[in-house]
């Protein structure tokens, strides 16, 4: 459960998420989504809300008021000048004196005149600087009327209204052990987006402090640019056949000249609607029969806001220095972009030492790796492992050249950086179990002292991202150069750039310590980035 939700409390108000894709960035303060409040004041007084109820919250929750120590959120406004009718949002908190729910009050601080269209974080702490004229922190919280409660914990009368306003400190005291129904951040007569919400509380066993901060991610997808590469966007497939998210069908119309099927997806929901086209009536909503195999992946909830790989490929008869070298580049989005790698598996079965540990080719069962290349030299992915860990059209990276990873050997029929294995060269100038630079105007090659990193997606939407290198050497020290800056370095580089070639020099003195610079070789899938383009 997410623990969120909105309530509107008069008709013309409404709650809606905002996220950066479809939206645009400056509706979110931090990662893919916000919630926007709108209760535009249009002469009549209009609220909305966004409610908060964690565990241990609600009617017959155990979580004491006094219990509730802090608070806060980033909010901005839609206009920057406040007042009554242009308030930014503000904190209620609805209480209850038995756990059986029976009589309630609600703990409201006064109106917010602090708008601005620019974020600002909101904090219990700091609560004088969100309060109008005549109010400050020792003074702004209320109980509104029409509560039920009467008395407070140790009996005295309760005084309702701004006749009774005192400081939180005071309420959290004198409430202390009413039961806590939820926190809302309130929005009255005012438009507003609002992000990372922060609710703090004593652990009941342990007592300790206890922060939780709802960040509008949960069980909510990743918007994100559906044909690019690495976007961690997600891909349906119908029957094993990749289809288009709407918009991006149009293209496979213009260049193929076919009317291809696509899908709508609400990014909140995860709803998807196809659709395919009918002569004669046009695109319409696609019914699929019973037994049609559908395969959806996603990134979804607050730790996958970034996306993740779901694996990273060994060869089954790796050396120790591929791992060595593995472990560098999952250290890097893991550390650098936060981006995680869930998954470790071989190419093919270990079945001597590992048979029951993941493997990711398919075709064959076995520990021999001709068994997994059919007849005319061509190795396939299997479809996922263990039924609902997904393999093909995943995002997936391959360590090591194609003779120690059969992955990797399946990757690089597709690359724009390859490695030409001598049973598949004719004629033989040269470039025979050497990296060829493919859509390199010189068609140059390359040996010893060069490593390679690519990224392909093939059309299945499996994303592949590859690192080797001519020699084990120039392998390990290519994802050193990766870990180290290459992953900050790739940020900046090109649109279009899918291959790099780095330049490896062992120094005779010293050779451990080598240089590592971008050759001239930086590849995509048409052709080369010349020297003289920035």
């Amino acid at each position: 459960m997410t623990g969120y939700y909105f309530r509107n409390n008069t008709v013309n108000a409404t709650g809606e998420w905002m996220n950066t894709w479809e939206d645009g960035s400056s509706y979110v303060y931090s990662g893919n989504w916000a919630a926007h409040l709108n209760a535009t004041y249009n002469g009549t007084n209009q609220e909305e809300m966004l409610k908060i109820t964690p565990t241990d919250f609600g009617p017959l929750g155990d979580l004491n008021f006094s219990d509730l120590v802090d608070f806060s959120f980033w909010y901005k406004t839609r206009t920057g000048t406040g007042s009554s009718t242009n308030q930014g949002p503000s904190i209620e908190i609805k209480l209850y004196n038995q756990t059986n729910g029976a009589y309630f009050a609600t703990l409201k601080q006064f109106d917010n005149y602090n708008a601005s269209t620019s974020w600002q974080q909101y904090t219990l702490n700091n609560i004088g600087w969100f309060l109008h004229t005549g109010y400050t922190a020792d003074n702004a919280w209320y109980i509104s009327t029409g509560a039920t409660i009467t008395t407070d914990s140790d009996g005295n009368t309760i005084t309702t209204g701004a006749g009774g306003a005192h400081s939180y400190e005071w309420w959290n005291h004198a409430l202390r052990n009413f039961k806590v129904a939820y926190v809302a951040i309130d929005m009255q007569n005012g438009d507003a987006y609002v992000d990372n919400v922060g609710i703090a509380y004593l652990d009941l066993t342990s007592g300790l402090r206890c922060q939780r901060v709802y960040n509008m991610e949960e069980d909510k997808l990743v918007p994100s640019d559906w044909n690019a590469y690495n976007s961690f966007a997600e891909r349906v497939l119908v029957d094993g056949v990749l289809i288009d998210r709407f918009d991006y069908h149009l293209l496979r119309n213009y260049v193929e000249g076919v009317y291809a099927p696509y899908y709508t997806i609400n990014f909140e929901t995860g709803l998807i609607t196809f659709s395919h086209y009918v002569i004669g009536i046009g695109y319409t909503t696609w019914t699929l029969p019973i037994g049609t195999h559908i395969k959806v992946l996603y990134s979804t909830i607050e730790m996958n806001e970034k996306g993740r790989y779901e694996w990273m490929v060994l060869g089954k008869d790796a050396r120790t220095i591929d791992s060595a070298a593995a472990a560098y580049v999952s250290e890097a989005f893991d550390s650098t972009k936060d981006i995680r790698v869930e998954m470790m598996g071989m190419d093919i079965r270990e079945f001597d030492y590992g048979p029951n540990s993941p493997y990711v080719m398919a075709g064959s069962t076995t520990s021999v790796r001709s068994n997994y290349i059919d007849s005319i030299g061509r190795s396939g992915l299997g479809d996922d492992w263990c039924t609902t860990w997904p393999i093909a059209s995943s995002n997936m990276i391959f360590m090591a050249g194609p003779r120690a990873n059969l992955g990797t050997e399946y990757m690089n029929e597709f690359l724009n950086v390859f490695f030409a294995r001598s049973e598949y060269v004719v004629n033989n100038t040269g470039h025979s179990n050497t990296i060829m630079a493919l859509s390199c105007w010189n068609k140059n090659n390359y040996t010893s002292g060069y490593g390679v990193i690519s990224v392909y997606e093939d059309i299945n939407g499996t994303i592949g991202l590859v690192f080797w290198g001519y020699t084990a050497d120039d392998y390990y020290y290519t994802c050193k150069w990766f870990w180290n800056s290459g992953i900050v370095y790739l940020q900046t580089e090109n649109r279009g750039v899918t291959d790099i070639i780095l330049h490896i020099t062992y120094p005779t003195a010293d050779p451990t310590h080598p240089t590592i610079a971008v050759s001239s070789e930086r590849l995509g899938t048409i052709s080369e980035k010349t020297q003289h383009d920035p």
